[in-house]
Formats: structure tokens, C-alpha cells, sequence
């Protein structure tokens, strides 16, 4: 994708509190404890009272003793003072817990640690389900890892997008409305709807088609991006019921003399080939970038001829599309210029399946010369 998006980066949440101390009084009232283990008990308090404001190396250290103290007098509830300062350790570990695991979050998606960002988000996400930042960073790290050809992480990233986007289309939003480094939340739901119609486009041709089409009809930069178009085109030829149709008139109607039945599936081929055409021809109008226009030019012609049986109107269909309203599988389509009627029978034969960004799906004329497959577009 030439406009790659970048990771969001976010300042670190520091890993120290300034939290007040609670007074070191551990002999006032419990009576039944031997006074060597109120010795022991206010001496461990006391040791993390030292540490706890300190460097992270100390916290940590305190960290260490609260839990110790915790683990053993914590089930001490009849001393009140004992059980606030159980209280008191308790709320700082907390506090402390979640900071290093956000500060080791931040830090796993600045160095595109991808792998070790996602087990820390998972982590979050149990503890925060409501986190909007945390998913929609783990979304847009999972889409540069993918842009990168490092697809390990793609179920957990296409699992994070789905997740961001619930979130934010039921009114939450990211700490202090910070939606960097996106400039508002509907750049940010572009970006959601872009990444999982990408990361969709094999396994889900379907679903793929429907966040692509809201980001087209979106006003955010994703709407400007030739891989929304290209990925379209290729989901809606690759969608299964797409390739059935296909399967089932190459197999009972192509070749043969014209019937009711065989007429009207290939009515309804081409009136996907259509938007798939229109697709194509959006994605080469809106690229600027010399190779890239080639290859979706060389995949829209292949669709066109294959369709109308000619390469006329190719060039005039790309200098137009733009100025119409994209449509949807349920609208008409009317090519510029007006097409001549496809000969007889003429029809589209499956020859592979989708990859992400592009399709390796070439479709072929019924004169038996297939185009060749175009390459992969440059991201």
C-alpha cells in the first residue's frame, strides 16, 4: 500500500505514583499477636513505605514486599490497622501492575515487538475490556506487520479491529479523546473498516466487501486509497456465491446454444463483473504510483474484455468513474462509454482464489485466451 499506516505511538505511562502513607501505628490494637510478630509485621510496612515512591528499580523491590506482606497478613482482618494497610498495599499494587504492563505495552508496539504487543493487549483487554487505545493500536500494528508480509498475527489483529470497532460505534473513545494518529474518530473507523475488509479479503470475500464499501463511501483518506478499490473489485469476484455461478454456467450453459436458464445466470454474472469492473477502474484513477497503475490496469482490462469481449472504453471508464457514485451490488451500472452487446454465451471462467490486496483470480474470455495474472500491487 503506498500510504502505509503508520503505528500509533503514545507517550509511556510512567511507572511511579505519589501516593500518601498510612500511618506505621501496627502495635495500637491487636492484642492477641505475640509482639515479635507486630515487630515483623511493622518492619516489612515500613520497608516498603522506603520503596515505593522511589526509582522503578525500588518499586519494584516494593512491589515484591507488598505482595509478601499481603500474602501473609492479609487474612488478618480483625486488626483495622492492619486491614487498611493491607487495603492501602493493595490498591498501590494495582495501580503499579497496570502501569508496567501499559508502559510495556507502549514500548512492544514502539519496537514492532508484534508477537509480545498482542500477549500484553490480551492482558489488558481482560483487565480493561472497554480500552478503545489499546485495540485500536493493536489493529494498526497487526496491519503494518500484514503490509509487511507478516501475517502470524493476522487473527489476532482482524480480532482487535472487530473489537476497536465495536467500541468506538458504541460511543466509547480513547483516554482524553486522543485518537493520534488519526485526526478524529472517523478517520479511526476508516481505518478499522480498511483493515479488516484487507485482512478479510481470503478467508471472508464477503464480509471483506461490506467494510471496504464504508470506507468508500467514507470521507476519511482511506477513501482515497487505490487498495480500497483494487480489494473491492477483488472481493466481489471472489465472493463464493460469485464463483458458483461462475462453476455452474462454465459447466451447463457455456458453449452450448443460448436457453432461458443459462441467459439469465449469465444476466447475473455480469452484473457483478460490472462492479468488480468499476472497482478496477477506481483503483487505477486514484493510484498515482507508475507500477501499480499498470497492474490494476492490466487486471481491469482482463476483467473488461472478458466481459464486453473488447478493450474499447477502458481508458474513457477510468477518466470518468470517479465522478460517479460508487455502486452497490444492488444498483445498475452504466459504462462510459455505453458498451456494444456481448456476444452470446460470453462469460467468465474462475482460474484461482484472492490474496490480500490483490486477486489472483484472472478471468478469461470464451475464446480460450487467458490474460495473463497480474502482478501483485505495491503497499
Amino acid at each position: 500500500m503506498k500510504n502505509t499506516v503508520r503505528v500509533l505511538t503514545l507517550i509511556a505511562l510512567a511507572a511511579t505514583f505519589s501516593l500518601p502513607a498510612l500511618a506505621q501505628d501496627a502495635a495500637a490494637t491487636q492484642s492477641t499477636a505475640s509482639q515479635t510478630e507486630e515487630e515483623q509485621r511493622s518492619a516489612k510496612y515500613a520497608e516498603f513505605l522506603k520503596l515505593y515512591k522511589g526509582t522503578p528499580e525500588q518499586q519494584k523491590q516494593a512491589a515484591d514486599i507488598g505482595r509478601e506482606y499481603v500474602a501473609k497478613y492479609g487474612s488478618n482482618t480483625a486488626d483495622e490497622n492492619n486491614a487498611q494497610i493491607v487495603k492501602f498495599i493493595q490498591g498501590w499494587l494495582a495501580r503499579y501492575d497496570k502501569a508496567v504492563r501499559d508502559y510495556e505495552f507502549d514500548q512492544a508496539v514502539r519496537n514492532n515487538q508484534v508477537p509480545r504487543a498482542f500477549e500484553l493487549g490480551r492482558q489488558v483487554g481482560a483487565a480493561e475490556p472497554d480500552n478503545v487505545t489499546v485495540q485500536l493500536r493493536l489493529a494498526l500494528l497487526g496491519l503494518n506487520a500484514a503490509a509487511a508480509k507478516n501475517e502470524a498475527n493476522n487473527a489476532d489483529t482482524i480480532q482487535a479491529a472487530k473489537r476497536a470497532l465495536q467500541l468506538v460505534e458504541s460511543g466509547k473513545t480513547p483516554d482524553k479523546d486522543n485518537w493520534a494518529p488519526f485526526p478524529n474518530r472517523d478517520e479511526a473507523i476508516g481505518a478499522l473498516n480498511f483493515t479488516l475488509g484487507w485482512l478479510l479479503l481470503k478467508t471472508d470475500p464477503v464480509t471483506a466487501s461490506n467494510h471496504l464499501v464504508k470506507v468508500a463511501q467514507s470521507n476519511t483518506r482511506f477513501k482515497k486509497d487505490p487498495t480500497t478499490y483494487y480489494s473491492l473489485g477483488s472481493a466481489y469476484y471472489n465472493s463464493p456465491e460469485f464463483q458458483r455461478m461462475l462453476t455452474e454456467y462454465n459447466e451447463k450453459y457455456a458453449g452450448k446454444e443460448p436457453v432461458p436458464e443459462g441467459v439469465a445466470l449469465l444476466d447475473k454474472i455480469n452484473h457483478v463483473l460490472d462492479r468488480v469492473i468499476d472497482a478496477y477502474a477506481r483503483a487505477v484513477a486514484a493510484t498515482t504510483d507508475a507500477t501499480q497503475k499498470a497492474a490494476f490496469m492490466k487486471a481491469l482490462t482482463a476483467v473488461y474484455k472478458a466481459r464486453y469481449d473488447k478493450e474499447d472504453g477502458v481508458q474513457e471508464l477510468v477518466n470518468t468513474v470517479a465522478s460517479r457514485p460508487l455502486p452497490l451490488l444492488s444498483d445498475p451500472v452504466k459504462m462510459t462509454p455505453p458498451p456494444t452487446t456481448p456476444a452470446t454465451g460470453t462469460t467468465t471462467t474462475p482460474s484461482g482464489s484472492a490474496t490480500s490486496g490483490a486477486t489472483t483470480t484472472t478471468p478469461a474470455s470464451t475464446n480460450g485466451t487467458k490474460p495473463a495474472t497480474p502482478p501483485k500491487p505495491k503497499r
